[in-house]
């Protein structure tokens, strides 16, 4: 690959702030240097897994050398030990955003998660804080009775959300649970109350675009990152278990690096190595869509291969129309 060079675009008399939403492996970051070659912007994480230290090849962040062509805020900063959460996130990036727009540049938001950016541009409902005694109980029964049983009691005090968490997602409906046994209010109507858009949230015009593949197209693309990435994966979490990193710390949580750690204790085969993370991270592109299709604000551009990063830079330009300058 050609060396990367820095960028010097011609400055924007009038910035704005862009995001750019879509799955995984979908060439968010890829659009996002292209566009960087013409705005004078800088590029903030909008990824959960991308905020920590020694995580960079397992995620996919940017390299050291994109990183260095441009302004990046939010990338690979955090300890993989300390927690990081929605509400946390917005207030970063909405600094992060403030001072770019400060400076005249544009602010462009890049990543896949959703709840991050629902709660920079939407608010966050105000829930309750966790209850340990409540959750062990509800946790308790799904053992006992099982997932489905401990669904039928969401049915019972939340039927809204029972429709919209499926029994197996046995982390959110012990949260419905939870926040309607603190309440008394079911959680489903927290959030419609409390839904708030925010379209002055910055003193910036706001678009938002979305990269989106056909299903079989974007498994191809996910099998071959996740093939080219898995040496890098299996580096990084050598790296954290000679660190001592603790299993329950919130960066293994991201994909893949719990089943590194197997595999390097000998308990997976290569292959079984491969083909557990290429799934796992299909399926967190599919919840990412189902996520981001509800989200009416999105401007999708469909993406076909071979991919040009350049040419949907080009489009996203077109759709902003005489509104950039």
């Amino acid at each position: 690959m050609a060396a990367l060079r820095s960028f010097s675009p011609h400055p924007q008399t009038n910035p704005c702030v862009i995001v750019l939403a879509g799955p995984t492996a979908s060439g968010k970051s890829a659009v996002a240097l292209a566009l960087a070659k013409n705005l004078d912007l800088e590029i903030i994480n909008a990824d959960s897994r991308q905020i920590y230290r020694g995580l960079s090849a397992g995620t996919s962040a940017p390299t050291r050398e994109e990183l260095s062509v441009v302004s990046h805020r939010l990338y690979l900063w955090l300890a993989p030990e300390e927690p990081y959460n929605a509400g946390r996130f917005a207030a970063d990036a909405r600094l992060a955003v403030e001072e770019a727009l400060a400076k005249k540049h544009t602010a462009l938001l890049v990543g896949g998660a959703g709840l991050y950016l629902r709660a920079l541009f939407d608010g966050l409902s105000p829930l309750p804080t966790a209850d340990p005694c409540l959750r062990k109980k509800w946790e308790e029964l799904a053992l006992t009775q099982g997932k489905q049983a401990l669904h039928l009691e969401l049915e019972k005090v939340d039927p809204e959300s029972a429709q919209k968490i499926p029994y197996q997602n046995i982390h959110r409906v012990i949260r419905a649970l939870e926040v309607h046994a603190l309440t008394g209010t079911p959680i489903s109507k927290i959030h419609r109350e409390s839904k708030q858009k925010s379209p002055a949230l910055f003193n910036a015009p706001v678009y938002f675009f979305g990269l989106r593949w056909g299903r079989e197209t974007l498994r191809a693309r996910i099998r071959a990152r996740t093939a080219n990435l898995i040496a890098g994966l299996l580096q990084e979490a050598q790296n954290l278990m000679s660190a001592n990193v603790p299993a329950d710390a919130p960066a293994m949580k991201s994909l893949g690096y719990m089943d590194a750690w197997r595999y390097l204790r000998g308990e997976l085969k290569w292959d079984e190595l491969l083909e557990r993370v290429q799934l796992a991270t299909a399926q967190y592109a599919k919840r990412q869509m189902t996520f981001f299709n509800k989200d009416p604000r999105i401007s999708w551009l469909e993406n076909s291969e071979p991919f040009h990063p350049e040419t949907i830079a080009q489009e996203i330009l077109r759709r902003m129309g005489k509104n950039l300058l």
